[in-house]
C-alpha cells in the first residue's frame, strides 16, 4: 500500500514539473516573440548647442525619446523617427 502511495505522489510531482517547465518555456517563447529587433541609427543632427547632453533615453515603438539637459537651455524631450532618421517632435517646460 506504502509503495502504490509513494508511486502515486512520484507520478503527480514528476506531471507537475512538466506541466511547470511547459508554461516557462511558453513564457520566454511570447517575450522573445515580441522584442522588435531594429537597426542601428545612423548619426543624426540633433541641432542643439554646445554643452547640451542626453541625460536619459527610452525607446517606444518605432521613437526614441531622448532627454536632452544643459546647453544653457531648459530640459527638454527630443523624440526621434527610428525609421526616417529625422526629429518628430522637441518638448519643453519654460
Amino acid at each position: 500500500m506504502k509503495l502504490r502511495l509513494v508511486k502515486l505522489l512520484v507520478l503527480v510531482l514528476s506531471l507537475a514539473i512538466v506541466a511547470g517547465m511547459v508554461m516557462l518555456a511558453q513564457l520566454l517563447y511570447q517575450k522573445s516573440a515580441g522584442v522588435k529587433k531594429t537597426e542601428p541609427m545612423t548619426a543624426i543632427n540633433l541641432e542643439q548647442p554646445k554643452g547640451s547632453y542626453i541625460a536619459d533615453y527610452k525607446a517606444a515603438d518605432d521613437y526614441w525619446h531622448l532627454h536632452i539637459k544643459g546647453g544653457g537651455m531648459a530640459e527638454r524631450v527630443i523624440v526621434v523617427d527610428a525609421k526616417s532618421k529625422t526629429i518628430a517632435a522637441v518638448i519643453s517646460v519654460r
